[in-house]
C-alpha cells in the first residue's frame, strides 16, 4: 500500500502532466494565432498599397479630366 505521502505526489504528478499538456496545446495554439496575425498584418499592407496605388491613379484621370482640351491637343502633339 501506498503512504499518503506517496498518493499525494502520484496526484501532483498527474497534476503536472495534465499542466504540460494543456500548456504544449496552448503554445501550439499562440503559435498558430501568431503565425495568421503576420498572414493578415501581410494582407492589410498589401491591401494599403494597391489602395495608395489606385488612389494615385484616380488623382491623375481626375487631373486630366480636368485641364482643358487646349492642354491636352497640346500635350498629345508635343
Amino acid at each position: 500500500m501506498a503512504t499518503k505521502l506517496e498518493q499525494e505526489v502520484d496526484k501532483l504528478r498527474k497534476e503536472a502532466k495534465e499542466w504540460k499538456k494543456r500548456c504544449k496545446t496552448q503554445e501550439r495554439e499562440i503559435s498558430e494565432l501568431n503565425e495568421f496575425n503576420a498572414y493578415l498584418t501581410k494582407k492589410i499592407l498589401k491591401l494599403t498599397d494597391d489602395e495608395e496605388k489606385n488612389m494615385a491613379i484616380t488623382k491623375a484621370i481626375n487631373e486630366f479630366h480636368n485641364t482643358s482640351i487646349d492642354l491636352k491637343l497640346k500635350g498629345a502633339g508635343a
